[in-house]
């Protein structure tokens, strides 16, 4: 387990410094191999990631129908993530899977049918992130994002985005804690927290 973090922390520091030209403006979509290996660094140090004698870590990534922008991105995250389909985080195999949403109740369905640990959304109507983030606090599933804004707003709990030029993890930490999140306190020195 240690050698599978150590593994992504190394690679994650390699990429940090070898992304460039990007601005601070926090709607750069960061490449998505580098935003996948910082949101799983990310969820290695949250203590609460094992549950109940798990023996997987699932990770829904949920993109918003007839919207090509959130499908599009979903898409590219996922085939992303299934590079680390053999990878450990905190001795947890990674299962993920793709899910377009009409509504709300859809959302939750696939969420509570696959056991979701996480949930990456993609561009949706911010009409419908209320709804959605009651449930994931109920539920206990930790929020993930590409947009910034939506952790800003206090709504989603984790945002990969650039700051000076540089990739940045955003933690909205009353997000994350009403999720059951336990982020350990060296993450939480790294992070950039929204409150």
């Amino acid at each position: 387990m240690i050698s599978a973090i150590k593994h992504l922390i190394i690679g994650t520091v390699f990429l940090l410094f070898s992304v460039s030209h990007l601005h601070a403006d926090h709607h750069v979509k960061i490449p998505a191999e580098l935003e996948a290996k910082l949101i799983l660094t990310a969820l290695a140090y949250d203590r609460n990631l094992v549950r109940n004698g798990a023996d997987e870590f699932v990770l829904g990534v949920f993109y918003l129908k007839n919207s090509s922008e959130s499908e599009k991105e979903a898409k590219i995250f996922f085939e992303t993530l299934s590079a680390y389909k053999d990878k450990l985080i905190r001795g947890l195999r990674i299962k993920t899977f793709l899910y377009g949403y009409e509504t709300v109740a859809d959302f939750k369905q696939k969420a509570k049918t696959m056991s979701a640990d996480s949930a990456y959304i993609t561009a949706t109507k911010k009409t419908l992130l209320e709804e959605i983030t009651g449930f994931t606090r109920k539920e206990s599933i930790l929020t993930i994002t590409g947009n910034v804004s939506y952790v800003k707003e206090n709504r989603l709990s984790i945002a990969v985005g650039a700051k000076d030029e540089k990739p940045r993890i955003y933690l909205n930490l009353n997000s994350a804690i009403a999720e059951g999140a336990d982020f350990d306190s060296r993450f939480l020195r790294v992070a950039d927290i929204v409150k």
